[in-house]
């Protein structure tokens, strides 16, 4: 990765998800371990409306990790999660984890 503080974004990792209360956690975690700069790095979640608690979670990354944006995807399929995460970064190199 860049060293400079101040490059723009160059990894955004896109995650569709779904009543994934049981697993996200983990997801997030094994990606947000990574040695990439946070500076450049995000981790953009795409919900599907989910209703089992994944939201709660989700809310509760965001609030301790800068670099993790969650999206709605009103579309609830993983094709227009995709896209609506393509929208939404102007990364160099985009990574699904799905």
């Amino acid at each position: 990765m860049n060293d400079n503080p101040n490059a723009p974004l160059s990894v955004s990792v896109i995650m569709p998800c779904l009543n994934e209360r049981a697993n996200i956690s983990l997801a997030l975690d094994s990606l947000l371990a990574s040695d990439c700069d946070p500076r450049q790095f995000e981790l953009i979640v795409v919900d599907g409306g989910s209703t089992d608690g994944t939201c709660n979670i989700l809310a509760e990354y965001t609030a301790r990790h800068a670099n993790v944006r969650v999206l709605n995807n009103p579309g609830c399929s993983k094709s227009k999660a995709l896209n609506v995460a393509l929208q939404a970064t102007d990364a160099s190199v985009v990574l699904r984890a799905d």
